[in-house]
Order: C-alpha cells, then sequence, then structure tokens
C-alpha cells in the first residue's frame, strides 16, 4: 500500500517542520540578535563617524601646499598622506580612478581636485589653508579653496554606501547561515536515520523542496525583520538619510536572498548529502562556500571603491555570483534595470538546472551511509 503523499502537501509538510524547528531554537534566536547588532553597529559607525587617512596628489609646485595641508589635519586628528605626481593630468587621473583623495592643483590660492565631492574636514582644511594664503597677503580678501569636482556630486553616495555595505554584509551571513544549516540538517537526518522514516511519506525530492522552502522562509523572517529593523533604526538617528530607493533596494535584495538561496541551498544539499558525518561535512561543501565567499571577498571592495568596475559589473550578471553583487551594484545605483532583469533572468534556468542535477544526487544518496559518495556515483541513474 503506497502511503505517501501528494506532491505540495509532501513537501509543504516537511517545510512545516522545518519551520517550526528552526524558528524556536536558539540560533534562530542569536542569529537575529548578530544580525541586529552589526546593523546597529554600522548606523552607530555612521553616526560617530572617524579620522580618515588621505591621500593627496602633489606636484613639485604644489608640494608646499600639501605639507600645510597635512599639518591642518593632523592638528584636527585627521592624516593625509602625499603622493607625488609628474604633472596635472596624471593628478586628475589618479583621483578619477581612487588612488588619491584629492590632487592639490597649481594656481593662485589653494586649488583642488576631487572626483566627486570631498568631505566636510577636508573641505575645511582646505579653506583654512585658502585664509590663511589671502591673509598673508596685504590687500586682498578672504576667499574659500578653489574645489573641481572631475564627475557630478551624488549627495546621497555616502548613505548609498552604508546601504550596499549592510546589503552585502546581510546577504552574506543569511546565505551562508542557512545554506550550511541544510547541509547540516541532511547530515544529522542521514546519520540518525531519521530520514529512513521521512522517506516512508515523501519522496526525496520532496523531502529536497521542503527543507529548502522551510530553511529558506526560516532566512527570511530573519532577513527581514533584521532588514526593517535597520531602516527604523537609520531613520530614527536623524544622522543618517536614507538615499532614494531605499525601499525598492530593500525588495532586491529580499528577492536576490530568495534566488540566490534557492540556488545555493539546492548545492548545500546535495553536496551534504555526500556524507554522512558532521565531521565530513566541510570537506564537500567547502567549493560551495567559496562560491559565495569570493564575490563577498573580492568583489565589495572593488565596488565600494569603483562601483563601475568593469570586471564586477559583467560578473554580476553570472549566475554564480549574480546573489552577491547585483544587490550590492543595485544599492550603489550603478546597475541598470536591464541588468538587473538580465542577471534574474540568468538565474531561473540555473535555478531549474540545479533543482534537477540536485534532486538526482539526493535521491542516489540520501540513504546511502557509512563512506562518502562519489560525485559520478551520485549522479548515476538506478
Amino acid at each position: 500500500m503506497n502511503t505517501q503523499l501528494g506532491p505540495l502537501r509532501g513537501a509543504w509538510l516537511v517545510a512545516g517542520r522545518e519551520i517550526s524547528t528552526r524558528m524556536r531554537g536558539k540560533s534562530f534566536v542569536l542569529g537575529t540578535l548578530l544580525m541586529l547588532a552589526i546593523v546597529g553597529g554600522l548606523v552607530g559607525f555612521s553616526a560617530l563617524g572617524g579620522a580618515n587617512e588621505r591621500t593627496a596628489a602633489v606636484t613639485a609646485q604644489s608640494a608646499q601646499t600639501g605639507e600645510a595641508l597635512r599639518a591642518q589635519l593632523q592638528a584636527t586628528g585627521g592624516k593625509l598622506a602625499l603622493r607625488p605626481v609628474a604633472d596635472a593630468a596624471e593628478g586628475e587621473r589618479l583621483v578619477r580612478d581612487g588612488d588619491v583623495d584629492v590632487f592639490l592643483a597649481n594656481g593662485s590660492g589653494v586649488s583642488a581636485v576631487v572626483d566627486r565631492d570631498t568631505d566636510g574636514e577636508l573641505r575645511g582644511a582646505l579653506d583654512v589653508l585658502a585664509v590663511k594664503a589671502v591673509l598673508a597677503e596685504a590687500g586682498r580678501a578672504p576667499e574659500p579653496a578653489q574645489v573641481r569636482a572631475l564627475t557630478p556630486a551624488d549627495p546621497d553616495r555616502g548613505s548609498r554606501l552604508m546601504l550596499a555595505f549592510a546589503t552585502a554584509m546581510l546577504l552574506y551571513f543569511a546565505l551562508v547561515g542557512y545554506g550550511v544549516t541544510v547541509a547540516q540538517g541532511v547530515v544529522e537526518e542521514k546519520s540518525s536515520r531519521v530520514v529512513e522514516l521521512l522517506l516512508a511519506a515523501v519522496r526525496p525530492w520532496q523531502l529536497l523542496a521542503g527543507k529548502v522552502i522551510g530553511i529558506g522562509l526560516v532566512g527570511l523572517t530573519q532577513l527581514a525583520l533584521v532588514a526593517g529593523a535597520g531602516l527604523a533604526a537609520a531613520s530614527a538617528s536623524g544622522v543618517v538619510t536614507l538615499p532614494g530607493g531605499t525601499v525598492g533596494t530593500v525588495a532586491g535584495m529580499i528577492g536576490w536572498y530568495l534566488l540566490g538561496f534557492t540556488l545555493y541551498a539546492t548545492l548545500f544539499a546535495a553536496t551534504g548529502a555526500l556524507v554522512s558525518r558532521q565531521e565530513d561535512m566541510q570537506s564537500v561543501i567547502t567549493p560551495v562556500m567559496m562560491l559565495l565567499i569570493l564575490p563577498f571577498a573580492a568583489g565589495l571592495p572593488l565596488l565600494l571603491r569603483n562601483p563601475a568596475d568593469r570586471l564586477v559589473e559583467w560578473a554580476s550578471m553570472l549566475p554564480p555570483f549574480a546573489p552577491m553583487l547585483m544587490p550590492i551594484r543595485a544599492a550603489l545605483g550603478a546597475a541598470p534595470l536591464w541588468q538587473q532583469l538580465l542577471a534574474a533572468g540568468l538565474m531561473l534556468p540555473a535555478i531549474g538546472l540545479l533543482l534537477w542535477l540536485g534532486g538526482r544526487v539526493y535521491a542516489n544518496t540520501v540513504l546511502r551511509v557509512g563512506a562518502r559518495t562519489r560525485l559520478a556515483e551520485a549522479l548515476s541513474r538506478n
């Protein structure tokens, strides 16, 4: 007699079990508190600010101005490194590439070139130098420093950077944390033989789908709670101005979490099913972890430094890296809508392929205990 449940009912039964178990666990509460602490720390850091270490490009003619600017910033706790350049063209190129913060140009008074706009502390120091230069010359009225921006200033740039960084942190912790939870759950059920009881009522693919859906919804709940609390804290603090499109960015982050989690959770579940002991799990999930760590560790610094980086732009449209990189580019305002739609469109067939492959691996290995199953055997037809 066939006692197995229908396709949808079986998957949702497993999903409900995962939701009720995970949300009552200490790891959910502690994880939520940790993510809230991270978001709160970001808001607090933005509110408090801090001393910046900057670099100024100087020519032989403006080197003296650079020394004076460094002394002025040191008086208020700031730091400035000087980088000699041959001419104005080289200085402006370094500013445009983000290698230096400001180029002190030649000319009368104090003249500087920045990429977009300069922060208040640096601008104040430049103005003080300009006033001192005028006071040294009799008969001239005080005037502020001449600061020229190479590109139009974005008044929300600082807020966009903070929003992008917060988005990256939340996505990284959610995808890695709950992806590993999926793999751990698979291994636990195999080692305790609970999976044999579950498979008496549901099919292997239903068990896989239920685990992905259930744990994914738990992660989504946590992500929504933390994102909502972060937005409330940013608005209430008064010192962090949320840029235009913030709600859209948060909605996009949640959408990319759903796409990314489905993709990576399937990989985590399939690789976790290859082993039956917790101590063996790390070796099989490491390649999947690297697909998440690489764009976070390498792509995030590049994007925060130069949102228009071409390498990251192309990588952000590829399925393995899109869930981490595209939401950050969107938060920075550097991703056109067509690129976001293209990346999401490429994710869908990739998810379908991995669900098919992952379902086969899971079905072929979930009942195997003992030695690690080879991937070729797991993909073979039974």
